[in-house]
């Protein structure tokens, strides 16, 4: 990933689930339910930017790091053509007994 610009985005060590994936900006929410359904966060990108094309191709880099209470996650997503990145986050959320 050493191409992306600007961005202070890593991998969690020992993450439970690490996604690296180029797809169209429109199929980001696929992407995200594909892979890490079960972790509900599809709502951590379902802000869509009003100006990116949805037909555009960008990185999407997500990071899962499960805990025995919680688990927590971080996202990158960057425009392919630029190396720009779109947006970045991360967030906890607690497991409910």
């Amino acid at each position: 990933m050493n191409f992306i610009k600007r961005t202070t985005y890593y991998e969690f060590k020992s993450a439970t689930l690490n996604i690296r994936e180029k797809i169209l900006y429109k199929d980001l929410k696929s992407t995200v339910n594909k892979y890490a359904e079960k972790y509900q966060i599809v709502n951590s990108y379902n802000n869509p930017h009003p100006h990116i094309d949805p037909k555009r191709q960008v990185y999407f880099f997500c990071s899962i790091k499960e805990k025995k209470e919680s688990f927590v996650h971080k996202y990158l997503i960057v425009d392919a053509e630029t190396k720009e990145p779109i947006t970045e986050g991360n967030g906890e959320r607690w497991y409910y007994h």
